[in-house]
């Protein structure tokens, strides 16, 4: 199997395929940055779906809660489980139907859309590299790993980062605290 897994081409994948439309979860949702890691010693990428509402204004995009997760298996790619965060005792103080925050957050405000996507091309071929390391039961590289640190604080609203601790307290402390 292919340790070499494009994160983005995955994300793609599975928003679009079968797996996820049987779910009935709501097209207005987006896939957010994913979290990496292992789950009963298998290797998985779970992927949290929020929904931004446009209002028109400049940089105040509403921004809700984490509703949904699909979690894949890895290196497969296939669907392992997909999740309501309703449901989730965890998440039993979220207010899924309260706005959480805005885009773009002040890390990024400054950033043009084009310099935005580069960012994000950076980001996601750094998950590239963590994914391939957890693949292959190594760690990632020091310097890899504080890039991408760094890259996925900037990028991510901060909002949201609350909701990335209930997900995975250790995806957090690691790469968001």
């Amino acid at each position: 199997m292919d340790k070499n897994i494009s994160v983005k081409s995955l994300m793609k994948e599975i928003r679009n395929g079968e797996f996820v439309l049987n779910c009935r979860m709501p097209m207005k949702y987006t896939a957010g940055f994913p979290v990496f890691g292992m789950k009963n010693k298998k290797a998985c990428l779970t992927i949290p779906f929020s929904f931004y509402k446009v209002t028109g204004e400049t940089d105040r995009t509403e921004v809700y809660p984490i509703r949904y997760t699909v979690t894949v298996l890895l290196p497969e790619g296939k669907p392992a489980a997909f999740e309501d965060l309703e449901t989730n005792p965890a998440f039993a103080d979220v207010d899924f139907s309260e706005k959480i925050g805005y885009f773009r957050h002040e890390s990024i405000r400054n950033l043009n859309k084009r310099e935005y996507a580069a960012e994000e091309a950076k980001l996601y071929g750094l998950y590239d590299k963590m994914v391939a390391a957890l693949l292959n039961g190594e760690e990632a590289g020091a310097a890899d790993q504080k890039e991408f640190s760094e890259l996925l604080g900037r990028l991510m609203p901060p909002s949201l980062k609350p909701q990335y601790k209930l997900l995975d307290e250790n995806f957090y402390s690691r790469y968001l605290s």
